[in-house]
C-alpha cells in the first residue's frame, strides 16, 4: 500500500475534496485583494484589515472545529463547515468593502470549521508511516487545485468576464469537493473502537513518544507556529507589490499562480522523502527560516526598483516554505498526539497560525503604509526568529 502514489483510496478522497475546495474558493482568494484595491478603490491598509478579520476571527472556529470533530463525529463536522464555504463565492456581488470583507469572512470561517476535522480524518486513514506522504498527497492537490484557480482567474480577467461571476463559478467545485467527503469511508464509532482493543499499545507507544518528545517540544511547536504567522502575510501583498511594478493585475494574479505551482510540488516531494530527515529540523530550516528569506527578495526587488526578477524569485521561494511547512506541520502534530484528541490538536495547530495571522496581516499593512520594504523585512526578521524557535525546542526531536 505505501508504494501507491495516492496512498489508499480514502486519502486520495480526502485529498481530492482538497483540490476541489481549493479550485474553488482560491477564484476568490486569488481576486480579493484586486477587487478591494483596484475595483472597491479601497486604501492598501484595507487588506490588512481585512485579512486581520478574515484569519484571527476565524481562529476560534478552527479550534472548536477541531474539539466539536471529536465529539460529535470528524466527518460530520467536515461536510457541514465544507457546504458553507461557498458563501465567500458571493463576495464581489457586494459594491461595500465591509459587506465584502464579511460575505469572505463568513466562507473562510466555515473552511477553518472543517479543516481540522479533515485533517483528522486523513491522519485515521493512513498508517503511521503513511502520515507525512498523505500530507504531502493532500497539500499537493490542494495546491494544485489553487494554481488552477488562480489561472482561471488570470485568463477570464483576461477576457473581461466580471469578477462577480469568476467568483461564482467556484461554487461547482466547492460542491464536488463535499460529495468527496461524503464518499470517505469512515466512521468515528467504530474507528473508537479498534483504537480501544489497542489502547494499552498506543498509550504506551505515545506515552514512550511524549517521553522523548516533550509537551514543551509540542508548545513549542505552536509558538513557533504563531511567531511565524506573525510574518506569515496573505500574498494579497506581493500580488499588489507585483501588479505596482509592472502595471498590470494578471502579472499580479500570476505570481500567485507560480507561488501555488512551486508550493503544490515541493508538498508532495517533501511527503514522499520524509522519512530521510528530521521533520523538525526540516520544519524549521527548510520551512520557516526559507520563507524569510523569501520576502526579503521581494522587497530588495521592490527598493533598489530591479523589476520583477527578485519579486518573482521570492514568490517562488515563498512557495517552496509553504511546501514544506503545510506538509510537515500536520504530519508532525498527527505523529506526536493521541488518535482520540487529534481534531483538538489540529485545531490548536491551525487556531495559532490564524490567530499569527490576525498580528502579521495588520503589522504588514502598517509597514506596507510607510514602505513596501519594511512589510517585507519586517516579515523576514519575525521568519527568522520563528524558525529559531522551531529548531531550539526540536532540537531532541527525532521524527
Amino acid at each position: 500500500m505505501d508504494n501507491k502514489w495516492y496512498v489508499n483510496k480514502n486519502a486520495f478522497l480526502l485529498s481530492l475534496s482538497a483540490f476541489f475546495a481549493d479550485l474553488g474558493y482560491q477564484l476568490v482568494l486569488t481576486g480579493f485583494p484586486i477587487y478591494i484595491i483596484f475595483y472597491l478603490k479601497a486604501p492598501v491598509y484595507s487588506i490588512g484589515l481585512a485579512y486581520a478579520v478574515i484569519y484571527g476571527g476565524g481562529s476560534k472556529n478552527i479550534y472548536f472545529g477541531g474539539i466539536l470533530g471529536d465529539r460529535f463525529g470528524k466527518k460530520r463536522m467536515a461536510i457541514v463547515g465544507n457546504l458553507l464555504i461557498p458563501i465567500l463565492s458571493f463576495t464581489a456581488f457586494s459594491t461595500n468593502v465591509f459587506l465584502a470583507i464579511l460575505l469572505f469572512s463568513l466562507g473562510w470561517w466555515a473552511r477553518n470549521l472543517r479543516t481540522p476535522s479533515r485533517r483528522g480524518m486523513l491522519s485515521d486513514v493512513v498508517t503511521v508511516e503513511q502520515k507525512s506522504k498523505a500530507f504531502g498527497l493532500m497539500h499537493f492537490l490542494d495546491i494544485t487545485g489553487a494554481a488552477l484557480a488562480a489561472l482561471t482567474f488570470i485568463i477570464m480577467l483576461y477576457f473581461k468576464v466580471e469578477i462577480k461571476y469568476i467568483f461564482l463559478i467556484g461554487v461547482i467545485p466547492l460542491l464536488i469537493s463535499t460529495l468527496c467527503i461524503i464518499f470517505v469511508e469512515y466512521n468515528d464509532k467504530v474507528l473508537s473502537v479498534k483504537n480501544e482493543v489497542s489502547t494499552q499499545k498506543t498509550d504506551k507507544q505515545k506515552s514512550d513518544e511524549m517521553g522523548k518528545i516533550s509537551k514543551n517540544v509540542l508548545w513549542g511547536i505552536l509558538i513557533g507556529t504563531t511567531l511565524f504567522g506573525f510574518s506569515y502575510y496573505s500574498l494579497g501583498y506581493p500580488i499588489i507589490t507585483i501588479s505596482q511594478i509592472s502595471g498590470k493585475d494578471t502579472i499580479g494574479a500570476l505570481s500567485y499562480f507560480i507561488y501555488l505551482f512551486v508550493s503544490g510540488i515541493t508538498g508532495y516531494a517533501v511527503g514522499y522523502f520524509a522519512g530521510k530527515f528530521n521533520k523538525v529540523k526540516f520544519l524549521g530550516l527548510a520551512g520557516y527560516i526559507l520563507s524569510g528569506f523569501g520576502s526579503i527578495l521581494i522587497g530588495i526587488g521592490y527598493l533598489l526598483h530591479l523589476g520583477l526578477l527578485f519579486p518573482f524569485i521570492g514568490v517562488a521561494v515563498l512557495g517552496l516554505g509553504l511546501g514544506v511547512i503545510e506538509t510537515l506541520e500536520p504530519s508532525i502534530i498527527s505523529l506526536i498526539s493521541p488518535k482520540k484528541t487529534i481534531g483538538k490538536q489540529m485545531g490548536k495547530l491551525t487556531a495559532a497560525r490564524s490567530i499569527g495571522l490576525f498580528i502579521g496581516n495588520l503589522a504588514m499593512s502598517l509597514f506596507y503604509m510607510s514602505s513596501p520594504f519594511l512589510s517585507y523585512g519586517y516579515a523576514f526578521c519575525i521568519s527568522i526568529i520563528a524558525g529559531g524557535i522551531i529548531l531550539y525546542f526540536g532540537r531532541r526531536a527525532n521524527i
